[in-house]
């Protein structure tokens, strides 16, 4: 008999959030969430660099990207607005990668990591274990990913090769159709990655922007 732990490892689709929640719990420990429990939600971005940003309220988690290192690079954003999984924001600056459930009661929480578990239990298809980084992830539009390490900690000290604490993954596939020169983008790597997509573990080339917390 294939124990309910057997499948979560062996399929990576998780039966709860909580697991996920508790260890990106951890992660805000390092990196609060700025913002207050109403229609703006929660924010949150490495303390080292604004390129990057993740942001959360009432069922819909979205990613928030400086567009100016691809533009830099070739990007074509006219070119790119064609997709309509990619939306473009504050006056072409940014590009947003949106991850939400409209049907879904409204439900705003008092704190940040409530709020993000909330959403997690109605997004629950989008979230994923990868067993072979140790990273729980989460799908957003345009099969671009949020990575976070199941274990910071165990992160530091039991791998041969520390991996990343948490991880923001782009695809790079219509950037470069819209002109982008994908070895040339400042901040951001141009790796082949292990991801899930839609629940199927593959190797895909992603643009990768990672930080280590500790």
């Amino acid at each position: 008999m294939v124990s309910a732990l057997s499948f979560f490892i062996l399929y990576g689709r998780l039966n709860q959030p909580n697991d996920s929640v508790i260890s990106f719990g951890e992660v805000l420990k390092i990196m609060p969430a700025q913002g207050t429990s109403d229609e703006i939600g929660w924010l949150i971005a490495p303390l080292t660099d604004s390129s990057v940003y993740l942001g959360w309220n009432n069922k819909e988690i979205s990613m928030l990207v400086n567009s100016r290192p691809f533009v830099d690079a070739g990007l074509d954003i006219s070119e790119l607005e064609k997709n309509d999984a990619i939306k473009i924001d504050n006056n072409m600056k940014e590009m947003v990668f949106t991850l939400s459930e409209q049907s879904a009661p409204y439900s705003m929480k008092e704190t940040a990591i409530l709020q993000f578990e909330e959403n997690l239990r109605y997004l629950r298809e989008y979230t994923n274990y990868n067993k072979e980084t140790d990273h729980y992830t989460l799908e957003m539009g345009n099969n671009s990913i949020i990575a976070w390490a199941r274990d910071m900690e165990e992160n530091k000290t039991s791998k041969e090769e520390q991996m990343d604490d948490i991880m923001f993954l782009l695809d790079p596939d219509p950037i470069i159709e819209a002109g982008a020169d994908p070895r040339n983008i400042e901040g951001w790597e141009y790796l082949e990655m292990s991801i899930i997509l839609k629940g199927v573990p593959t190797k895909k080339h992603m643009f990768v922007k990672a930080y280590n917390l500790g």
